[in-house]
């Protein structure tokens, strides 16, 4: 263990320096907006407050099932088949955010000298956990026109014991088709490789055909080898409830219930009940597709400024934008900050994805804030 402590450390200060280890959003200067951070911060509608605010007070201080309570399993569950997808409530456990949910679903899939396909532009902790862990990293580019294809031959060809996959992905917006997602689970299948399958932006993709999952195959007989994680925090913009979402087959989920007993007795039964209530309200659709149509909005006017000022957008999609940074500026060091209409403003840089001569934007931010720096 303190090995694998040691290596995420060391990863702070060489592969990934500049991967924030406080995720709070910079205020320290006024002449700065801070675009940096992965979060949804607008402001919250009243009716979600007021749910959060009367669900806590009804729910149970003590311990709660360490799998997550029934009720915010069977909310989830009636949310996602509403969309089409058939899951029970036993194949649903409870995490703090997503990124728990993705780091067990490491631990548990990854030997010592495994391989791992990873994308690359990629989410900085896929990295940091599986150099940890002693797995062997093979990468692939989620930009790909032909992404499908590129990660069928890889595993043709090296036979990895986990595929990881992020679609929208983190950080270009790329996305993929259902039926490509399709081919490349059937692939995985035939060699048996574990497919973790990191669905956090689906809400935002551009089109119904587009927000591929990976839930349709869950219940397939090859099941064991499928995990499927989301939250609320990308959802919905909900950070501070840290709730999130692992889908597997019912004996995958029993033993993280178990592993996951090891260190941790439950989620907080305040944050479970809130986010169960709001799950479950009638109001949920319309209020996700008026934050999809902000998001997209937002996004749009940064695209905009942003090549006005001579930065080239390769892409965009989920809540970000993924940009170059100027000539000028790509033959010094990167910088965390860029200028629009003179203002300064915090990026994310793209050495953390592993792409250097590119950063990264989330203009998912309060309108005042983003006139700041269009007009």
């Amino acid at each position: 263990m303190n090995q694998y402590i040691d290596s995420i450390l060391t990863s702070f200060q060489t592969n990934f320096k500049g991967y924030p280890t406080s995720v709070a959003t910079d205020i320290s200067r006024t002449d700065l907006v801070d675009l940096s951070i992965g979060e949804i911060q607008l402001d919250q509608p009243n009716w979600i407050k007021e749910l959060i605010l009367t669900s806590m007070k009804e729910a149970p201080l003590g311990y709660v099932d360490s799998q997550g309570m029934k009720s915010l399993r069977s909310a989830y569950a009636s949310y996602l088949f509403k969309a089409g997808n058939s899951i029970n409530e036993e194949q649903i456990l409870i995490t703090s955010g997503a990124k728990e949910a993705l780091w067990m679903a490491f631990l548990i899939s990854l030997q010592p000298k495994d391989t791992i396909l990873l994308p690359k532009p990629g989410w900085s902790p896929y990295y940091m956990w599986a150099q940890a862990l002693g797995a062997v990293i093979r990468t692939y580019d989620p930009r790909d026109k032909n992404v499908a294809d590129v990660i069928i031959n890889e595993i043709s060809s090296y036979q990895p014991s986990v595929l990881v996959v992020n679609f929208p992905n983190n950080p270009t917006g790329a996305e993929i088709s259902q039926i490509e997602l399709n081919r490349i689970v059937n692939r995985a299948q035939d060699y048996q490789v574990k497919v973790i399958s990191d669905e956090v932006y689906r809400v935002f993709a551009s089109t119904k055909e587009s927000a591929a999952t990976i839930l349709g195959r869950i219940n397939s007989s090859q099941s064991q080898n499928l995990i499927h994680v989301d939250s609320m925090t990308k959802m919905l913009g909900l950070g501070g409830l840290r709730i999130g979402f692992f889908v597997s087959d019912e004996s995958t989920i029993e033993k993280i219930r178990n592993f996951r007993a090891s260190y941790a007795s439950c989620v907080s039964s305040l944050a479970q009940c809130a986010s169960a209530s709001i799950l479950e309200d009638e109001r949920l659709i319309n209020h996700i597709q008026a934050l999809v149509r902000v998001t997209k909005q937002n996004i749009k006017s940064t695209v905009d400024q942003l090549l006005k000022h001579q930065y080239p957008v390769e892409s965009s999609g989920a809540v970000y934008v993924w940009a170059k940074y100027q000539d000028s500026e790509a033959t010094a060091a990167p910088s965390k900050h860029i200028i629009i209409n003179g203002r300064h403003v915090k990026a994310a840089l793209g050495s953390i994805f592993g792409a250097p001569e590119y950063f990264r934007l989330c203009p998912v931010r309060p309108q005042y804030l983003l006139n700041s720096i269009l007009f």
